[in-house]
């Protein structure tokens, strides 16, 4: 996405209040991105990731008859696969964030004798500083908003 792209989207997501149901759930899905609830996205990744969502339902109703987005789980979410996945893929196209990129790496991960073996993660899981990070990051979703230094007291030494 070049820079006068990412500005002309970026201003839609921020602006536009939407004329079809399908274009509503698309700013909304964006802003959702953006806050806390949705990952704390970065602007562009959260714009990206509606891009793709456009793109998918793009593929699956290209007239935009669907209003409902019902098109996303017709035949149980097969045809999100059959229609927009599997075409991506056979395409064979590894330029970072594709499909085939993302399969590519995750079987890097498994195949890789080095990552973190599940019982030492589990293990580091229960010591105090990540009990501690995971409570502050649970209240960071009420309304009693955990500061920096909250994190920073549980950093491991």
């Amino acid at each position: 996405m070049d820079i006068d792209e990412y500005n002309t989207l970026k201003d839609y997501y921020e602006n536009a209040q939407g004329k079809t149901s399908r274009e509503k759930l698309l700013i909304l899905f964006c802003d959702n991105l953006r806050n806390i609830l949705g990952g704390c996205k970065k602007e562009t990744q959260a714009i990206l990731h509606t891009q793709h969502v456009r793109n998918i339902l793009d593929t699956l109703d290209p007239q935009g008859e669907d209003e409902n987005v019902e098109s996303l789980a017709k035949n149980g979410g097969i045809d999100v696969w059959k229609m927009w996945a599997k075409p991506q893929l056979d395409n064979s196209n590894a330029r970072p964030g594709t499909i085939y990129a993302h399969e590519k790496w995750e079987k890097l991960l498994e195949d890789d004798e080095t990552a973190i073996d599940p019982k030492v993660a589990e293990q580091l899981m229960d010591t105090a500083p990540a009990k501690e990070a995971i409570k502050n990051l649970q209240l960071s979703f009420s309304e009693s908003l955990p500061s920096e230094k909250c994190f920073s007291r549980c950093a491991i030494s």
